[in-house]
C-alpha cells in the first residue's frame, strides 16, 4: 500500500457562497462547501446540478461571478490553474484526459510541473505512485492510449498525485468503469484517505460516493440541499426519490 506523504492537519478548503453561470445560465447558486484534511466529502446530485462545475471552479478552469474560494483560509480567487495546483489542489477531470500519444511516464512525469522541490523528491513520490498502483508500473513505457479504461483512470489520480497535492479533486472517478475497477479506485480513495490527503469526489454514483464518503453534499440545479454524515444519507429512505427521481 502506498504511504503519501503527511499532510498538514490544518489543510482545509472552504468555498463560501459561490455563485458560476454560463451566458445567461445560473450554474452555481450560492454554494457553501467544506473539506478538510483527512476526511472524504462527496458532492452528489443528478446531471446538471452544478457538481462539476464546483470542482472546475475551484480548480480555476471556471470563471466565479462571487463567494470566496480559500485553502487554510487564504483566497485564491483569482490565481490561475497552474498556481492552484502550487497552492496545493490537484484535480482528476471528469474523462481523465490524460495524454494518450504519451507514455504512462511522461504522463506521471507532467504531474510534477508545478514542484520546485527537486528530483529526488519527484522520485521518491513516483515510486510511491507505482506502489500504490502496480498495473502503472507494468505499462510504464507503454502508451496511455494503449490502457483499459480502468488504467487510464488509475493513471489520471497518479498523475494528480505528483504534484504533491493536499487536496485532491475527483470528478465522476467511476464513470465508465466496470464494478470491480470501480472498487479498485474506491479502494484507493480509502487509502489515501488514511495517508492523511483531503479529497472532494463529485459523482452521479450515490452510493458508491456515500459508502466511501465522512459527509456529503446533495447539489441540485446549482444549491446545496442536503448536507450531513454519509452514512445518514445514505440511510435515508427519501434520499433518491426525493433529490433523483425513479431513474436514479
Amino acid at each position: 500500500m502506498m504511504h503519501a506523504a503527511p499532510q498538514q492537519a490544518s489543510t482545509r478548503l472552504g468555498i463560501v457562497n459561490l455563485r458560476a453561470a454560463y451566458g445567461s445560465i445560473t450554474a452555481l447558486q450560492g454554494v457553501s462547501v467544506s473539506l478538510a484534511g483527512g476526511e472524504v466529502v462527496a458532492v452528489i446530485g443528478p446531471n446538471g446540478a452544478g457538481k462539476s462545475t464546483l470542482l472546475r471552479c475551484i480548480a480555476g478552469l471556471e470563471p466565479v461571478q462571487g463567494g470566496g474560494i480559500a485553502v487554510d483560509g487564504v483566497s485564491i480567487v483569482g490565481r490561475s490553474p497552474e498556481q492552484r495546483v502550487a497552492d496545493g489542489l490537484s484535480l482528476v477531470p471528469e474523462g481523465r484526459h490524460i495524454f494518450c500519444t504519451l507514455t504512462v511516464a511522461e504522463n506521471l512525469q507532467l504531474g510534477t510541473t508545478t514542484r520546485r522541490d527537486g528530483r529526488a523528491a519527484c522520485d521518491e513520490d513516483l515510486a510511491r505512485v507505482l506502489e500504490f498502483f502496480p498495473i502503472l508500473s507494468e505499462r510504464y513505457r507503454q502508451r496511455a492510449g494503449q490502457l483499459s479504461g480502468g488504467e487510464q483512470q488509475m493513471l489520471a489520480i497518479g498523475r494528480a498525485l505528483m504534484a504533491k497535492p493536499k487536496l485532491l479533486l475527483l470528478d465522476e472517478p467511476s464513470l465508465g468503469l466496470a464494478p470491480l475497477v470501480v472498487r479498485v479506485v474506491y479502494d484507493a480513495i480509502a487509502m489515501l484517505r488514511a495517508a492523511g490527503l483531503g479529497i472532494l469526489v463529485v459523482e452521479q454514483s450515490v452510493r458508491q460516493a456515500l459508502r466511501c464518503a465522512d459527509r456529503a453534499y446533495v447539489l441540485r440545479t446549482g444549491r446545496v440541499v442536503r448536507e450531513g454524515r454519509a452514512a445518514e444519507l445514505l440511510a435515508a429512505s427519501d434520499l433518491e426519490g426525493s433529490y433523483f427521481g425513479a431513474s436514479a
